[in-house]
């Protein structure tokens, strides 16, 4: 437990980097949220734990982001943090989460009537009270961990009052899970309805009828760019039967892309994946299968957001080299890159074989573009 908490607070660092400079200690806006929902079960074998509704609590914190171009490409966009109290409808066996999150806010939509469309994406750490126990809660068999990742992706459209009050509604889609670094991981998954009231408290700054009518800039000026990059992945996988007997085993992975971006925002990318996952060779009790077997060998696409030095991605992999194949030839990505330096990057993701989490990747990767 010591070791996937560690791990995954330092997941949370990596992917908050960005959120350093936006001084969300003198925020601009303030936004309380009540979101009612329900606990999503995504497999046949999580139908037990649906019960009740779910619910939840949420104050953010945002700032608007200090930069000139920026705010221009992307319509005056903004950071931020949130502390979020929620369950999942089943306070019994699944409990309650605590998390905090730093997101990124991008309007996608405002008119000279005070009516915005906004897209928020968070990342961040979640504390859930009640985990599987072979004793005293074997009826949980989603989550094994009481820290986990969180991840969320909302819709939210405001309507402004006047300069300094608003309300929120929208939908969102948040996902815990522990990235299969302690057993079970089938993860939680929550769909909600927002509803939100918020403080302005810089009006010049926020100015909900700045750049009216404007869904996407124009890159006219843009010139296309070129980049090939190298990235060095660990992480640790946690397999067995059941929890009290499973083992974390080694994961080490090379991840060598090529990407091209047209647009200021959006980038299209390949590349291939070559894999050590050490977990892979004991899959499979009664197998032959000897650790030359385990390398894996993948070839993926797929397409990157841009948002000042951050990048996030998805990508659609096939293993062309799997000998033991433990959960298909297809698997996926979804990873966050931020650029410290011109070339060097952090990297984490979330890479699975569509529903089934694989393990988290934590990497650091140079980049030559032109």
């Amino acid at each position: 437990m010591r070791l996937t908490g560690l791990y995954i607070i330092f997941l949370f660092l990596a992917n908050s980097g960005s959120l350093v400079h936006s001084q969300v200690v003198k925020p601009d806006e303030i936004t309380y949220s009540f979101k009612g929902g329900i606990f999503f079960a995504h497999r046949p074998s999580m139908n037990h734990l649906v019960k009740r509704n779910a619910w939840s609590h949420e104050i953010s914190l945002v700032r608007n982001l200090a930069d000139p171009e920026m705010n221009q490409i992307f319509n005056q966009p903004k950071r931020g943090l949130t502390f979020e109290a929620r369950n999942f409808g089943n306070n019994e066996v699944l409990g309650h989460a605590f998390s905090i999150s730093c997101f990124n806010q991008m309007n996608l939509f405002s008119n000279q009537k005070g009516f915005m469309l906004n897209m928020r994406i968070a990342t961040g750490l979640g504390y859930i009270t009640k985990t599987y126990d072979e004793f005293e809660n074997p009826k949980n068999n989603a989550i094994g961990s009481h820290l986990n990742a969180k991840v969320a992706l909302s819709f939210t459209a405001r309507k402004y009052f006047n300069s300094k009050y608003y309300m929120d509604f929208g939908a969102e889609f948040n996902h815990f899970s522990n990235g299969s670094l302690t057993t079970p991981n089938l993860g939680l998954n929550s769909p909600s309805l927002i509803l939100g009231i918020g403080y302005n408290f810089d009006e010049k700054n926020t100015d909900p009828y700045r750049n009216a009518g404007n869904f996407i800039y124009p890159d006219t000026n843009s010139k296309v760019k070129h980049e090939f990059y190298a990235t060095m992945i660990g992480s640790i996988k946690e397999i067995g039967e059941v929890p009290y007997e499973a083992q974390r085993y080694r994961v080490g992975a090379i991840k060598l892309g090529y990407g091209i971006q047209p647009f200021h925002k959006w980038s299209f990318e390949g590349g291939i994946d070559i894999i050590y996952n050490e977990a892979n060779l004991y899959k499979y009790r009664d197998s032959t299968f000897t650790s030359s077997d385990v390398p894996q060998v993948g070839v993926f696409l797929g397409f990157g957001f841009h948002f000042n030095k951050s990048v996030l991605a998805v990508n659609y992999g096939y293993y062309l080299l799997d000998k033991i194949n433990p959960e298909g030839r297809l698997y996926n990505r979804i990873g966050y890159r931020y650029y410290f330096f011109d070339h060097w990057y952090g990297a984490f993701a979330i890479k699975a074989n569509f529903a089934r989490a694989d393990y988290f990747e934590l990497g650091i990767g140079y980049s030559i573009q032109r």
